[in-house]
């Protein structure tokens, strides 16, 4: 027997591997073919619409199949809550991008996240600025985020400090706990503990470059400390023209691991 939904999928650029998975996920395999046939259709074509590229919409239906749950109406009055938060139509379609699970989140949904944040300490203007770089913070579990900040806190600052930090770097919620822990334990190292609080953007820079410089100025006696440890966190276009070392040879000179050597006897 014919299936005219599998077809209808594959003649938008899905496989018939990401038809039976989609079509089978969550909520969707309770819809009728017929429902799920027209909102691909209707939803498909308005994220057309809105600019996005076939691939990526297709990317979004895979990561959150229950946007063929949803009319194209409820679509676009779960978009018009973000804006009315004071996101630009802009902003939202790249926060769909990175989080495709906001499609399907209400405007409940976002009060009662917002009021979440804000009981941890976060202000409201501080969360429409996170969200927009970060916007799993309206997606993910709470539990979820408190864990990230308390692993934050159990590097050595305070709650405050950690709210201050991750507004400043949204980002930084994608880090695992190791990356962090190692960027952090460097900054120990060279004393520079305190730095995060004033620029989190050194967070960025892997350990692995951030010790190779370290080491480099150690040995060509260069006051690396200087305008808060700006020399160790310069751009790389900017340290390679200053200083005449590239990346890879200051990784191949300069070898983290003689620091996680180091670290490992301190800890015994």
């Amino acid at each position: 027997m014919k299936n005219f939904l599998k077809e209808k999928f594959i003649s938008l650029g899905f496989t018939e591997l990401e038809y039976k998975f989609t079509r089978s996920a969550g909520l969707v395999m309770l819809y009728s073919d017929k429902q799920v046939e027209e909102n691909l259709e209707n939803n498909f074509r308005y994220f057309k619409d809105l600019g996005l590229e076939d691939e990526k919409i297709i990317k979004l239906i895979k990561l959150a199949p229950s946007i063929l749950i949803l009319s194209t109406k409820t679509i676009e009055s779960n978009l018009n809550n973000l804006i009315n938060l004071g996101y630009t139509k802009e902003n939202v379609i790249k926060m769909i991008k990175i989080t495709p699970n906001l499609i399907v989140i209400t405007e409940n949904d976002l009060i009662n996240r917002i009021y979440q944040l804000k009981q941890i300490g976060y202000k409201e203007e501080d969360i429409i600025k996170i969200g927009r770089h970060a916007p799993y913070i309206y997606t993910d579990q709470l539990n979820h985020i408190k864990e990230k900040l308390a692993n934050l806190i159990s590097l050595g600052y305070t709650k405050d400090e950690v709210i201050k930090m991750t507004t400043q770097l949204s980002s930084i919620f994608f880090y695992s706990l190791d990356n962090v822990q190692s960027k952090i334990e460097f900054l120990d190292y060279i004393g520079a503990h305190d730095l995060p609080l004033k620029d989190p953007n050194v967070l960025i820079q892997s350990e692995k470059i951030s010790y190779a410089r370290y080491a480099y100025f150690k040995e060509k006696g260069i006051d690396y400390e200087v305008g808060n440890f700006r020399k160790i966190f310069m751009s790389e276009a900017k340290f390679q023209k200053q200083y005449g070392i590239t990346r890879e040879q200051l990784l191949e000179k300069y070898d983290i691991s003689k620091f996680n050597k180091a670290k490992q006897k301190s800890i015994n």
